[in-house]
């Protein structure tokens, strides 16, 4: 989900649910995340995949174990921009605990909006 994010603008927020092969709830560790997040579908750049980061993690009304939710943005921002501008449409996860690994497919509860790469360019306007 993007949303309207805490002072520097949008924010793509991540909510997950791991377990383990019997379905016990895995809590894992905020210091020590073994996750590995990228894009998978963006409006901007279609199946290209660019590597994100966690920021933060939801621990003032934290879920319960088993799921955790936070925000992401890519790791290098650069000219790309920031995430939520790319229209993010779905994000591919990896949980590896080292002992298990699952991943999965996340895709937006919203729908994307197409993006522009120059931001001055307009969009063509329809003559009748």
């Amino acid at each position: 989900m993007i949303t309207i994010g805490h002072g520097d603008g949008l924010e793509v927020i991540v909510y997950l649910s791991v377990c383990n092969l019997h379905g016990t709830p895995m809590v894992l560790d905020p210091d020590a995340l073994p996750i590995e997040i990228f894009t998978g579908l963006t409006a901007m750049f279609g199946t290209s995949s660019f590597r994100c980061e966690v920021t933060d993690i939801q621990t003032t009304n934290p879920p319960p174990p088993g799921f955790l939710g936070f925000t992401v943005e890519l790791e290098s921002v650069g000219e790309l921009g920031r995430l939520a501008t790319l229209g993010v449409a779905a994000l591919g996860l990896v949980v590896d605990t080292g002992t298990d690994r699952g991943q999965a497919v996340i895709v937006s509860a919203g729908a994307a909006t197409p993006q522009t790469w120059w931001s001055e360019q307009r969009q063509p306007e329809i003559r009748r």
